[in-house]
């Protein structure tokens, strides 16, 4: 019997199903003339995935209780971009400049890293992703990026689609051995960026002024990055950060005999 949410062998068509966080979101409702709270993930993440070889499933922020159930039906989890995380939750004071907090979100997130993690799901962390990830591990993030770094803008929306900077990759880490590249053109959309990393994990990439652009577990499959890849997928190597996520989860799914 086939169950639910689960990767095949090699010889299926079923594709390791990988979840997605999602933010939330407030709109107006033209019918019923009152704002409403929606689930508004860019349909970016989804493609992405879906071209790598994987099935999405996009997961809307819930009670934090509901993670570990969740989790038993995925092979991977993505955590997406979005708004800040709360400071309080790394013990610092809040910066005029932070933005778009949800700890319901922020709450939830890390219940589903604790529960990906338990489980030994493969995570792929993208900008806020990285940042609520090494958060939940222990770190701590500079909340506004003009005041650290002589005010330059890493909050490039105009480029998004498109190179703005680049990245030095760390030799022998697992995203340079994913990029096959020891350096990396990227988008730029965050204020915000890593500052003390969790000692879980290790620095895999950093821009031209020092800043923290990639980390990872050196002994888990849990890869972060701070640009957004499902915005330039198609511009190579972001592609392979979606692919590895994908193969990290069917291998995880036949390792386990499903």
């Amino acid at each position: 019997m086939v169950c639910p949410g689960r990767a095949l062998d090699k010889g299926s068509n079923v594709p390791p199903v990988v979840g997605i966080t999602s933010p939330p979101a407030q709109q107006h409702s033209p019918v019923l003339g009152v704002e409403r709270a929606l689930t508004a993930l860019d349909r970016a993440y989804i493609e992405a995935v879906v071209d790598a070889g994987g099935a999405s499933v996009v997961l809307a922020v819930q009670d934090p209780a509901l993670a570990a159930p969740l989790a038993d039906r995925l092979d991977a989890l993505v955590l997406s971009g979005g708004g800040d995380v709360a400071p309080e939750r790394y013990g610092a004071t809040r910066h005029p400049a932070v933005a778009g907090v949800h700890e319901g979100r922020d709450a939830w997130e890390v219940a589903l890293i604790d529960a990906a993690r338990e489980r030994q799901l493969p995570i792929l962390a993208i900008c806020r992703g990285l940042q609520i990830l090494n958060v939940a591990l222990g770190g701590t993030l500079i909340q506004h990026l003009p005041e650290h770094h002589g005010g330059d803008p890493h909050l490039v929306p105009g480029r998004f689609g498109a190179a703005a900077h680049h990245v030095a990759v760390v030799a022998g880490t697992r995203l340079a051995k994913v990029l096959d590249a020891d350096v990396v053109d990227v988008n730029t959309l965050h204020h915000q960026a890593l500052d003390r990393v969790a000692a879980e994990l290790v620095v895999s990439a950093r821009d031209q002024h020092g800043l923290v652009e990639a980390a990872e577990h050196p002994d888990e499959a849990i890869l972060g990055v701070q640009w957004h890849p499902e915005l330039i997928v198609r511009a190579s190597p972001h592609d392979r950060l979606f692919r590895w996520v994908v193969d990290e989860a069917a291998a995880r799914a036949r390792g386990a005999g499903r």
